[in-house]
């Protein structure tokens, strides 16, 4: 199994007198982080949440490319003029690099989309829906704590999954132990999406395990 390193988001700290914008300005936006770049579409926070915090929160609710205007209007401190903004400013990004989709052809491809769960403290699960061709057509975290059959059910995944008219899915979830080894109760709730991908037709290609360092994939290791 390979182990891989993934790059995190960064809470910066502002060097003195210099924010996103200065910094944008005089030493160009390739070393801004991704969280410096959308405070900078924000503009402004708000009393006990500046920002940077704004954009964090953010990033933290899925990568950047699969924010929508819902999720953005649900932050508080965010109005419908900033959230219009920052959306426009996304969709302008995603037609650019439409013709760069990338293609899920093998697991490890899978992985930058699922490097913002991988040193999360809890544990998260990521539903990634793909079209007919296996592009990723969204990602986002549908659960957060310890993975168990009451709370990581088949319904709330494939009612995403058929919203998204996907054609098939990959489910994902982190270890903060480090350890990707799947357990008995990982192994089983694959199962139980497993068959219920085969009765929704919707294709269940894989479930990653993923650590800071390392991942499993269930299907190199012939569990699906």
């Amino acid at each position: 199994m390979e182990n891989f390193k993934y790059s995190k988001i960064i809470t910066t700290k502002l060097e003195k007198g210099k924010g996103p914008r200065e910094k944008l300005l005089t030493d160009g936006p390739e070393i801004l982080t991704e969280q410096e770049l959308l405070a900078i579409i924000i503009g402004s926070g708000t009393k006990g949440n500046n920002v940077l915090k704004l954009a964090q929160t953010l990033l933290e609710i899925a990568p950047l490319q699969d924010l929508d205007l819902n999720e953005i209007q649900k932050i508080k401190g965010i109005g419908s003029y900033t959230a219009a903004r920052i959306a426009a400013t996304l969709e302008i990004g995603k037609r650019m690099h439409k013709k760069n989709i990338l293609i899920i052809d093998q697991p490890v491809k899978a992985i930058g989309a699922l490097s913002f769960i991988a040193r999360k403290q809890e544990e998260n699960f990521v539903l990634i829906t793909l079209n007919g061709g296996n592009q990723i057509i969204k990602t986002r975290v549908i659960f957060k704590g310890t993975l168990n059959r009451s709370i990581v059910h088949p319904r709330e995944i494939f009612a995403l999954a058929l919203q998204d008219r996907a054609a098939g899915i990959i489910v994902s979830h982190n270890h903060p132990s480090g350890n990707c080894a799947p357990s008995g109760e990982d192994i089983n709730i694959t199962k139980i999406i497993k068959d219920s991908s085969k009765i929704m037709g919707i294709q269940l290609i894989d479930h990653i395990i993923i650590s800071e360092n390392s991942y499993f994939s269930f299907i190199e290791n012939e569990l699906i």
